[in-house]
C-alpha cells in the first residue's frame, strides 16, 4: 500500500499533529490489511518560485512534516520513501520547475519519472 497525503494539510495543525493523524491512517490500514507492506511517501517539495511566495505551501512546512513521516517507518512492514530524490532540482533542493506547471503538482507527462522511482525503491 502506497500512501501520499499532505500538501493540502500544510496549513492545518503542527508537524507533530500531522504525523499523529497520518499514523492513525497507517494503523487503520494495518488493522484492515494486517499483512500489507506500507510505503509512506514523502510530500513532494514545491519549486523555488512557489516557496518564495510566502504562503503556507512552502518547503519548510513540507520538510517538517516529512520528518514526522520518517518516524512512522519501522523498515519491516512500514517504509518511508522520498521521491524528492528525483523530483528536486539538484541546484536548489526544491521541485524542478520543468516537472510542474504550477510549482506544486507534477505534470501528467512527468508521472513516469515518479512511477520509475517507486518501482526502483519499492517492492
Amino acid at each position: 500500500v502506497y500512501i501520499m497525503l499532505g500538501i493540502n494539510e500544510l496549513d492545518v495543525g503542527t508537524p507533530v499533529t500531522y504525523g499523529e493523524q497520518f499514523k492513525s491512517s497507517v494503523d487503520r490500514i494495518r488493522e484492515l490489511q494486517p499483512n500489507a507492506i506500507i510505503f509512506v511517501q514523502a510530500i513532494i517539495h514545491v519549486t523555488d518560485a512557489k516557496d518564495a511566495e510566502g504562503t503556507y505551501i512552502n518547503n519548510e512546512r513540507i520538510n517538517a512534516r516529512n520528518e514526522e513521516l520518517k518516524k512512522l517507518a519501522d523498515n519491516e512492514t512500514v517504509f518511508y520513501i522520498d521521491a524528492n530524490e528525483v523530483m528536486d532540482d539538484p541546484a536548489t533542493g526544491k521541485l524542478n520547475p520543468a516537472l510542474t506547471g504550477d510549482g506544486v503538482h507534477i505534470q501528467a507527462k512527468n508521472i513516469p519519472l515518479w512511477r520509475e522511482f517507486l518501482l526502483d525503491h519499492g517492492i
